[in-house]
């Protein structure tokens, strides 16, 4: 199917394609990031503007997009993105998709320079965060969509102990107000949303909520509120306050690995959860432990796609450097003569191959597992074996 610009979005060799200046691509760039992005700065007189990196999480205005050279820089990060990497890694799109989403060919009229950005809307607080979860709480359900969603991905939303709930929009927007956090109303009934914990004090201080069905890449999750306290302490899912009494500390990324780890955990006594909302706050993470916990740790990374760039991998390997000899990389592939979770899902009759594209983590673990009716606790028993935890109870306390 030919597109409004004269393309197939399926076939980037296509040799009909239009051909795009550093313009035509920093006009579809700046279009998108200005769509996306939570908090944006005003334009520069060189055209360029400062916004936040979303598709990671991130709140500060740490990336700064050159419409006219159709570039993008992370500062954080480091990294400086050509229009095509920007298009993959931030929008979850090839390059003809976002220039035919967002921008504009050539022979079209250059639009004016952007308006400058409106006030920059007011944070909400973490007392008021805080208050938002214990409203959201209060109507969770075992019938909740968020319960549903998780037990059809084989997670047994009773044994998720870090907490989850619906977002309705209704309680949030009353507590929040619709103008410090105005994406809420594309979630109404349409997300789970977890709780991220200050790792000083244990309170709920932020939330993050992950759509059920999003329209694109770039819009599976939003955040409500920072990843660090005011003194630089990080924010994590699961109990990153309880790291001090641990017998064993999980250090897992992302919201469904956090639950997925909880469910696996539940089987045990004395470890506790700590996730990271993604890969790139591991570090942080770990050193948080390092200096406030004497348990061994071990590393949970998400297996990283074909299509992946090997920082998932570069953190993880950080946060098990900066923990020292008490920390190691969990086992998904084989340890000396040991098989690793994999290989114990393949004995099991559970084949992870044909995912292994896409990457692989312990939710798909378990969704696969339950797709071929193997029970939670016969995962569980692999995985406390390979992390070094003994088994207790099933489904024993948080």
């Amino acid at each position: 199917m030919t597109t409004r610009l004269g393309f197939n979005v399926e076939d980037v060799d296509a040799r009909e394609r239009p051909k795009w200046t550093s313009a035509d691509l920093g006009d579809a760039m700046l279009a998108a990031a200005l769509q996306h992005a939570t908090k944006r700065g005003k334009p520069r007189r060189d055209g360029s503007v400062d916004v936040n990196a979303w598709w990671r999480g991130g709140d500060d205005l740490n990336v700064r997009v050159f419409p006219a050279k159709g570039a993008a820089h992370d500062i954080k990060e480091g990294r400086t993105y050509n229009a095509r990497d920007f298009a993959r890694v931030a929008l979850g799109m090839t390059l003809p998709e976002m220039v035919e989403r967002y921008g504009r060919t050539s022979s079209t009229p250059r639009p004016s320079p952007p308006a400058p950005a409106p006030p920059e809307p007011q944070r909400p607080t973490p007392e008021a965060v805080g208050a938002a979860w214990d409203a959201l709480c209060s109507r969770r359900t075992h019938e909740s969509p968020a319960a549903r969603w998780l037990d059809a991905r084989g997670i047994p939303a009773r044994l998720a102990w870090s907490g989850f709930a619906t977002l309705d929009g209704a309680a949030v927007r009353d507590l929040l107000a619709s103008p410090s956090s105005p994406w809420l109303g594309r979630y109404v009934d349409a997300a789970i949303v977890a709780p991220i914990r200050s790792a000083r004090t244990g309170a709920v201080v932020a939330l993050q909520a992950r759509a059920f069905t999003p329209a694109t890449p770039a819009e599976k999750r939003r955040t409500i509120g920072k990843l660090s306290d005011e003194d630089g302490t990080p924010r994590a899912y699961g109990r990153p306050d309880h790291v001090g009494a641990a017998s064993l500390v999980l250090l897992v990324e992302g919201l469904v690995d956090t639950l997925a780890a909880d469910v696996l955990a539940s089987y045990a006594d004395g470890v506790v959860i700590v996730g990271a909302v993604d890969a790139g706050g591991m570090p942080k993470i770990a050193a948080w432990i390092a200096s406030h916990s004497t348990a061994p740790v071990v590393v949970v990374r998400h297996l990283d796609g074909v299509e992946k760039d090997g920082a998932g991998q570069a953190a993880a390997d950080e946060a098990v450097r900066l923990l020292g000899k008490r920390a190691r990389h969990f086992a998904w592939g084989r340890v000396g003569e040991e098989p690793g979770l994999l290989r114990r899902l393949l004995a099991l009759g559970v084949d992870a191959g044909s995912h292994m594209k896409k990457g692989f983590d312990l939710g798909d673990a378990l969704a696969l597992a339950a797709d071929e009716d193997v029970r939670v606790s016969t995962v569980a028993s692999s995985f406390l074996a390979l992390v070094g935890a003994p088994l207790s109870q099933p489904g024993g306390s948080p």
